[in-house]
């Protein structure tokens, strides 16, 4: 398989993108990908940075949501006057 077709697999099934997201080197290699340790750990890596939740700064709220092809983020900030 190829990345593009990679891709929109992972856009257009939800319950693929989720298994991705869950554990991207078997994915990939299910898909026929070849990855070195190394790579699968990297792989692993990114999306566990892409997933985490982001710790809000005090006074502030952050919510992210992520669709097929998109990231939304929003970050409200209060500052008492």
């Amino acid at each position: 398989m190829d990345f593009k077709k990679l891709q929109d697999k992972l856009n257009q099934d939800q319950a693929f993108r989720k298994q991705f997201l869950a554990d991207p080197a078997s994915v990939l290699a299910a898909e026929g990908f070849v990855l070195s340790e190394d790579q699968k750990k990297q792989v692993a890596a990114v999306v566990e940075q892409l997933t985490k939740p982001t710790p809000a700064v005090a006074g502030s709220t952050i919510a992210s949501s992520v669709n097929a092809n998109e990231w939304k983020i929003s970050i409200d900030i209060k500052i008492p006057i």
